[in-house]
C-alpha cells in the first residue's frame, strides 16, 4: 500500500483546446491560474454538494 499524497492549491475549471474546433472541460488542482497554450476560459471551480440526485432504470432483455 502506498503512502497518502497531499497537494496544495486551488481547484480550477477550464476548457482544454484539443483542436481549434474541439475543447473539453477539465478540472485540476493547481497552484496558480492555468494560462499555458491550449487553455481557454480558466476560472476557479466551485463545488456545490448541497443537491440530491436520484437515477433509476429498468432493463428488459429477451
Amino acid at each position: 500500500m502506498s503512502a497518502p499524497v497531499t497537494e496544495t492549491g486551488k481547484l480550477y475549471s477550464y476548457d482544454g483546446q484539443a483542436t481549434p474546433v474541439n475543447s473539453y472541460p477539465l478540472v485540476f488542482l493547481r497552484s496558480k491560474v492555468p494560462s499555458e497554450g491550449g487553455v481557454a476560459n480558466a476560472r476557479e471551480a466551485v463545488l456545490d454538494l448541497s443537491g440530491l440526485s436520484l437515477k433509476a432504470g429498468i432493463k428488459i432483455s429477451f
